[in-house]
């Protein structure tokens, strides 16, 4: 059974993804989130169809402007390239696709960093460490627990999804604030982790070497981070937006 921290843990996970769905945009020229952010961690690609993309880090230096951290790092997507979150979906260009359940898609849009994950144990506040059945993400749209991370027994038998510490590549991650829309089946279980080999595609989350990933989980720690994940047609045009980087 989990500890009553770690559960808690997980329910306030799945009480961000449900409530995101909820979210309104008050400006629809730019990201909703990035005002706040402290740091930023954009994830690039040349086009939607690519697997690879670059990954660079920013940080605001005196609060407004941004300013580049550190060497590019490598990172590869979904197997079927990259589609817009359904809550982003107002800045696609004619013809990009929308996010949708086991379309082997990374979504793209922009979302907050939450805590990093792992097999092995930390200390830190902000670590949850992955144990068999008691981190299990729903990616079935049945469920009224669809893109949460439950307890199994809780999510059901007979509903879907990973039992996350059975996962290899998830022996060092970072949750994702995906938002949640059941009825759209808009996509789910949206992680950081690592890669399997440089050359091997995810089915929908952004992947890099076990050192980038442990790099990203340290910098993002205790700030507001935000991920930006776009092909470089969407970062031309939201760029204004984001003065600075």
């Amino acid at each position: 059974m989990p500890s009553s921290k770690s559960k808690i843990a997980f329910l306030v996970f799945a009480a961000l993804a449900l409530r995101a769905s909820s979210h309104a945009h008050a400006d629809p020229a730019c990201p909703d989130n990035f005002e706040s952010a402290q740091r930023f961690i954009l994830v690039l690609s040349p086009t939607m169809q690519t697997k690879r993309a670059s990954v660079q880090f920013f940080e605001r230096d005196d609060g407004k402007r941004w300013r580049s951290v550190g060497s590019s790092k490598d990172a590869v997507l979904g197997k079927n390239g990259l589609a817009w979150s359904w809550a982003h979906s107002r800045f696609a260009a004619k013809g990009e696709p929308t996010k949708k359940e086991g379309d082997g898609r990374t979504p793209v849009g922009f979302f907050t960093v939450g805590q990093a994950f792992g097999f092995a144990s930390e200390k830190r506040r902000d670590y949850v460490t992955l144990k068999k059945g008691a981190h299990f993400c729903v990616d079935d749209p049945r469920s009224p627990l669809y893109n949460a991370v439950v307890p199994r027994a809780d999510a059901g038998d007979a509903v879907s999804g990973e039992d996350m510490a059975k996962v290899p590549h998830y022996e060092q991650g970072l949750f994702l604030d995906y938002p949640t829309n059941r009825a759209l089946q808009g996509g789910s279980c949206i992680f950081v982790h690592i890669w399997r080999a440089k050359e091997s595609a995810t089915v929908g989350c952004v992947a890099l070497a076990r050192h980038d990933v442990e790099e990203m989980q340290r910098w993002s720690a205790g700030k507001t981070t935000v991920m930006g994940i776009l092909p470089e047609p969407a970062w031309r045009r939201l760029r204004p937006c984001l003065e600075g980087v």
